[in-house]
Parts: structure tokens; sequence; C-alpha cells
């Protein structure tokens, strides 16, 4: 598949720029998950709470789609000619493999513990194809990402290729049109590998495309990156204040503006760190996947032993929870990395 060539200037630090990225991406998931420790208990009611998790889920899976976009338009600076199947290959071995084999390793665990789960499940055959079919009931439910990001990968390089990698601006625009119509309205509701939220990140992926495409060369936005996260902040908290407290729902274009909003907060923020050449979380760098996959195993055991069996207080399993969920899963990482690569590919360990 031909395409054309997208030329960065200083990539290096744009690549760190996203590596840090996700690296608070993946922190601020980690902080969600030990926030909702108690769900669906009395904590939970209590709007304080309820803002703070809107707050960041308002942006957090947005911002990933979108780095998804940046990443894959990096891949783009390569050969003229692009390896379709192997990109696919690549593709399935970094988010298929690693969902089947660790949603097959939490279905059992969780069907024999789910009396204390918040999403109960069967240990059978059919809610185990279910999980795994459907993503939303996957037994870990924020798996529901990965087979998300494989189908939009699966068909954005042939949108790419009609539009931006031939340089027509007019097939570019109308496609952003079609992926913005498509978030806005949502007129796709099929639950099946969740194709209705692959028709909805469809926007948040092709933007992250266009952003590199244009931002990273000479129309950089020259705000000092202090301002713009102040004010995307205020902005964000705003629109959570009135989703929250107001509409006590989410109102979807408000969820919108919320997410460009956080996105643009996220990167200003991290722009504090890169252009005073300081490092963000760089000790995690390069694992906020493998913490994204990992968490789970991780949070989970800590809030049922430590909350629902033993009662501890809620702060004290809160910071457990939050520690945990990023320490364990880089050891782990690292342990599997140097010691055990046989069992890479289940991490999408390259």
């Amino acid at each position: 598949m031909g395409t054309g060539k997208i030329t960065i200037k200083n990539k290096s630090a744009h690549i760190k720029e996203i590596t840090y990225l996700m690296n608070l991406g993946s922190l601020i998931v980690i902080f969600m998950h030990a926030l909702t420790a108690d769900m669906n208990y009395s904590l939970t009611n209590r709007l304080p709470v309820i803002f703070s998790y809107n707050f960041f889920y308002s942006f957090i899976i947005p911002l990933f789609m979108f780095l998804s976009g940046m990443l894959f338009a990096h891949s783009q600076e390569g050969p003229s000619v692009f390896d379709y199947r192997g990109y696919v290959q690549k593709r399935f071995k970094r988010l298929i493999l690693p969902y089947v084999f660790l949603s097959t390793l939490a279905f059992f665990p969780k069907a024999f513990f789910s009396e204390y789960a918040m999403r109960p499940i069967r240990l059978t055959v059919i809610d185990y194809i279910k999980s795994l079919l459907y993503p939303w009931d996957n037994p870990v439910i924020l798996f529901w990402f990965l087979p998300t990001l494989f189908m939009i990968s699966l068909v954005m390089p042939f949108f790419y290729k009609i539009s931006i990698g031939t340089n027509n601006n007019k097939r570019t625009l109308a496609l952003t049109f079609l992926f913005l119509i498509l978030t806005l309205m949502r007129p796709v509701h099929l639950k099946l590998l969740n194709i209705e939220g692959v028709m909805y990140y469809f926007f948040y992926f092709w933007i992250g495309i266009i952003f590199y495409a244009n931002r990273f060369g000479e129309n950089a936005l020259k705000v000092h990156p202090g301002k713009l996260c102040i004010g995307f902040l205020a902005v964000l908290l705003a629109i959570t204040y009135v989703s929250t407290y107001v509409f006590g729902q989410r109102v979807e274009m408000l969820r919108f503006l919320g997410a460009l909003c956080g996105i643009g907060m996220s990167f200003a923020f991290i722009h504090l760190f890169t252009n005073n050449k300081k490092r963000f979380m760089d000790w995690i760098s390069g694992y906020s996947y493998q913490i994204f996959l990992l968490h789970w195993f991780i949070q989970i055991p800590l809030r049922i032993g430590l909350y629902q069996i033993a009662s501890l207080p809620y702060a004290v399993v809160f910071l457990t929870m939050l520690a945990g969920g990023v320490i364990l899963p880089v050891a782990i990482s690292r342990l599997v990395e140097t010691r055990i690569k046989p069992l890479k590919f289940i991490l999408g360990i390259r």
C-alpha cells in the first residue's frame, strides 16, 4: 500500500513527548481505578468522588486514541510502500494476543470470586465466549479498549492512503467531518466487538494523525504551556461541573468538548516538562501499555483483600492500590523482559 511521507523535524523530542503523555495517561487510569475501590458502596454516592472520576473519564480514552493516531502517523515516516500485512500482524500480536490470554486468565478467578465482583460472571462456556466477542462483558472491563483500537487500526490505513497520504485536503476534510458525525450522533449501536465504540473513537484517532502531520511542523502554536494548561483545565472543570451537578448525566456535546479540552490540557502539562528539558515519570517510560494490561490483576485483589474482607480504611486501600497498580506491573514487565522472555507476547512486549 503506497503512502505519502510525513516529514517531522526533531522527531526524538516529539516521541519523548508522546511517551510522557502515555505515562501520564497510565497514571490517570491507575488513579481512577483506585478511586473506585468503593464503587457501589456509600462513598461513591458522594458527588466529589463522582466529580473526580467524571473529570478524568471525560478525556482519558480519547487521549489514548489520539496518541495512537499520532504513533500511526509516526510509522508513516518510513518506507514509501506500507506493509499492511506486516502492520496487521504486529497489531494483532500487540493487542489481540494479550486480550485473549489475559482475559482468559482473569475469567476463572473472577467467576470463582464473583460474589465480590462489581460485575458478577458465571463459569460457563457461553459466558467465556461472550466475554471475548462483547468486550464490555469482558471480566476485565477496561480491556474493551484493545479490540476497539485493533479494529480502528485495521481500517485507518485505507482512510490515510486516500487522503493525507496523497495530500488530498478535500478528502481529509470530508473524512474529518464524517468521523465527527459518528462521534456526535452515534448512529451505530452494535455491541459485537464494540463496533459502536470503533465508530465513536474514529475521530480521536484521526485527529491524532492530523495533529502529528501538521502541529509538529512549522506551525506549532507559540503559547506558553502553563497558560494553555490553566485555560484548558478551567474549561474542563466547568464542563465536568455542569455535567455532574446540573445534568447529572453525560451530554454528548459536553462530552466531546471535554475530551478535546482534556487532550489539550494533557499536552500543555507535558510541555511544561519537555520545554524545560525535564523528565516525567521516566522510570515507567516504555511500560505504560504493560501497566494498563496488568494493573487490574494487582488492584482488584488488593481491593477485595484489604477493603471488602479486611475492612481497612478507604484511604489506606486507595493509596495501596495506587502504588501497587504502578510499581508491580513495571516490576513484572521487567522480569518478563529479562528473565522470562517466552512470555513477552502475553504483555505485548516487542
